[in-house]
């Protein structure tokens, strides 16, 4: 069935096509010449502009805006950190040995950037001196980093030294400590890789 309705601007007829089903075809609309604005049930609050160098609650950056300004970051250079074991207390008295005190996964360089540095934070008991901690791969039975000579008695935070032997599949890292001389405690309570 073909019905008319007229063309406002010109007045001329437009043919549309109903089917059996009620779907109209022949329909061309021009959405440039379209007022959004004055649209039936318009609502400011549903709609945004897009302004590359607005600010404003209702305003929008372009796809062209945000890969612009997002391409720049390079997350490869220390930009990010991923704590990985944090919120426990661990003790450990019995020095000359190291013990794992806990466990975190490692994601692998080809799935996660390299990292630059692991970091923990602990602390020992008044007397402690000459305390280790290490991250060793339990999956691969290799060592990533160890510091020593480790002799703060109040919470700090302590870079573990030059990466090794980083693998590039999901690996389990262990966290292991060595109170060192003086039969004394060493607590950590976390650690953090930076990439």
């Amino acid at each position: 069935m073909v019905r008319n309705i007229h063309d406002i601007p010109g007045n001329e007829p437009i043919d549309l096509t109903q089917d059996v089903t009620g779907t109209l075809s022949g329909i061309n609309v021009n959405y440039s010449e379209t007022d959004h604005n004055q649209l039936l049930n318009y609502d400011a609050d549903e709609h945004r502009k897009i302004n590359d160098g607005g600010t404003g609650a209702d305003e929008l950056w372009s796809a062209d805006k945000l890969d612009t300004t997002f391409s720049g970051i390079n997350v490869s250079t220390g930009n990010y950190i991923q704590d990985v074991w944090i919120g426990k207390t661990k003790k450990q008295k019995t020095g000359g040995t190291y013990t794992t005190m806990g466990q975190f996964i490692f994601s692998g360089t080809d799935n996660i950037d390299e990292p630059t540095a692991i970091k923990a934070s602990y602390f020992g008991d008044s007397g402690f001196s000459n305390g280790g901690i290490k991250i060793f791969d339990f999956t691969n039975s290799l060592e990533i980093a160890n510091v020593t000579g480790l002799s703060s008695t109040v919470d700090t935070i302590v870079d573990l030294g030059t990466l090794s032997n980083v693998p590039t599949g999901l690996s389990i890292f262990e966290v292991q400590i060595d109170p060192g001389s003086g039969d004394k405690d060493m607590t950590i309570e976390a650690v953090q890789v930076q990439y």
